[in-house]
């Protein structure tokens, strides 16, 4: 007793193909801006996490060394690299020139917006002004998050 349907041993036809790839095209088109979304909101977020980071070693600096600590907020144009330069006084030279201590880079997803270029930590580890800090997605400028740091 064979089948008694032909179908069975058929496989696809080009047709069924083509219905199945339109659909995965379809879905892919919905859902490539979420994915999208999702990446400037963890690039945002590591952006964050390493701007707190980065405004605690300095103030721990400042303490330990007794000492001013500057930030420098490099914000570029969207096709630079922004970073922040942690840097202090050097005190073997007389003209008080600084010195880098460290540069942190963030990724090409971010921008740094801040209505100060450069923040001042006293040797207490105390902020001269309170600074805000937008970190902007360049994934989208809806996406963005804001900081005080003071």
């Amino acid at each position: 007793m064979g089948h008694s349907s032909s179908h069975s041993n058929r496989g696809i036809t080009l047709l069924e193909f083509l219905i199945i790839a339109s659909m995965l095209a379809v879905m892919v088109v919905f859902l490539s801006p979420a994915l999208g979304k999702q990446k400037g909101k963890a690039e945002l977020d590591q952006a964050v996490k390493r701007i707190n980071k980065t405004v605690l070693h300095a103030q721990q600096t400042a303490r330990a060394m007794h000492s001013d600590v500057f930030l420098q907020i490099n914000s570029g144009e969207r096709t630079e690299v922004d970073s922040i330069t942690i840097s202090m006084p050097d005190r073997q030279q007389p003209e008080s020139q600084e010195q880098i201590d460290e540069v942190i880079e963030f990724s090409e997803g971010v921008r740094l917006l801040s209505d100060r270029s450069r923040i001042r930590i006293d040797y207490r580890g105390v902020v001269d002004e309170a600074t805000q800090l937008t970190v902007v997605s360049n994934e989208t400028d809806e996406l963005n998050k804001r900081l005080l740091i003071y």
